[in-house]
């Protein structure tokens, strides 16, 4: 399901896509509404967009994915769980 097949929901689409391009988009998300609303529909739409972005980001180093501070340890740290 792509965005085109959404009906309506101009401004959440343009947000979700705005979040993703501003490297702002959180660790999850929640699509909230009654039955017909288009919630589900939404959310396979942004999942799908999610999944078929270019592959740029792959080439990115991890730390400019997130706004220079990197998640995964470096050699001078420790993991403990």
């Amino acid at each position: 399901m792509l965005f085109s097949d959404v009906i309506g929901q101009q401004e959440v689409k343009q947000h979700l896509t705005d979040l993703v391009a501003n490297n702002r988009l959180s660790h999850a998300l929640l699509f909230l509404g009654k039955e017909g609303s288009g919630a589900l529909p939404l959310a396979v739409a942004f999942a799908q967009y999610l999944v078929s972005l270019p592959q740029q980001a792959a080439a990115e180093p991890v730390a400019d994915l997130f706004g220079g501070f990197s998640p995964l340890p470096t050699d001078n740290e420790v993991s403990a769980f």
